[in-house]
């Protein structure tokens, strides 16, 4: 998405916002007055609810509402709604002064303070508003349960088409991905990278159901390598982590479902169940040579493989 439709569309949203707060909305009447179709004021409307600023169709066919109790003034968010927030003020912060104006009046509206002077300030690389590509379209299908038909280029260069049903957006380490199943096998789930497909269309038809393993496969992900239903965890790992990589382990859940001991040496024992060797292994080349791979021998031999491709690399 261009960066001029997305700085329209938080602005649309951050209107929304504040007009929910003052009662209901007619979803027909902001989308002329936005320029808009129905559809993408649905699509706002879908994202704020699933930030947890919970809306509700009203009795009368077309109008919007928050859900009964709900307002902006209300000192009682939830970590998440708060998380959110300030998530779309550092967003608005590398969009333009004046929309990052508009952002902090209303964060100052909700919570009686100002983003910028929260004690919590995430610090991460500055968005991309291009990189996600066909980003209504996906959200469309998420929001209303349709299959979509993708062209994507694999791994292996290899030009594929899908029929799948999208579940989430995942963003992780940079990139961003499709999280989806088949309709054929709802108990297996895949992950495709937006910035592969070359062309996806939304196919118009029966809703799809969301699986019931869904939650299960995102609860412990920690990156997207362990996106998974539990009984794919099957990989055991002991790590010995000493010296500066010590606070790095212990001051974050890198696996969730992790267990870690102290010794008496000052070391560490790190234990956790994986799906996959690259979901822990960026976190011990990073952590070298404080950290130890003690099990299993599959994950010390991986390990060593691309130490020794490196020092190759380098000697070359």
């Amino acid at each position: 998405m261009p960066q001029k439709d997305t700085l329209k569309r938080l602005g649309r949203i951050l209107t929304l916002l504040a007009r929910l707060d003052h009662g209901r909305i007619h979803v027909a009447t902001l989308a002329k007055e936005f320029n808009v179709s129905k559809r993408a004021l649905q699509r706002d409307l879908a994202m704020i609810h699933r930030a947890g600023f919970f809306t509700k169709p009203d009795d009368e066919p077309g109008y919007h509402k928050f859900v009964d109790g709900f307002s902006l003034t209300r000192r009682d968010l939830t970590p998440e709604q708060l998380a959110t927030l300030a998530a779309m003020a550092g967003f608005s912060k590398n969009l333009g002064a004046g929309l990052s104006a508009s952002f902090e009046k209303l964060f100052r509206h909700i919570t009686d303070n100002s983003p910028w002077e929260s004690y919590i300030l995430p610090i991460m690389p500055k968005i991309k508003t291009d990189a996600i590509p066909f980003i209504q379209d996906i959200e469309y299908a998420i929001e209303y349960a349709k299959e979509i038909e993708i062209e994507y280029t694999s791994a292996e260069g290899k030009e594929v088409k899908r029929h799948v049903c999208p579940l989430k957006i995942l963003i992780a380490e940079g990139f961003s991905y499709i999280f989806a199943f088949y309709k054929t096998k709802p108990d297996i789930f895949i992950k495709y990278r937006t910035d592969r497909i070359k062309s996806l269309k939304v196919i118009e038809g029966d809703s799809f159901t969301n699986p019931p393993g869904m939650d299960e496969a995102l609860a412990k992900a920690r990156n997207i390598w362990g996106v998974n239903v539990e009984s794919d965890r099957k990989i055991k790992i002991r790590l010995k982590i000493d010296s500066w990589a010590r606070d790095y382990f212990l001051c974050q859940e890198l696996v969730g479902g992790q267990t870690i001991k102290q010794r008496s040496d000052g070391s560490l024992i790190y234990e956790a169940t994986i799906c996959q060797l690259p979901e822990i292994i960026p976190h011990i080349l990073r952590w070298m040579p404080n950290v130890t791979v003690l099990s299993p021998k599959i994950l010390r031999d991986e390990v060593v493989k691309r130490v020794d491709e490196f020092r190759n690399n380098h000697n070359n």
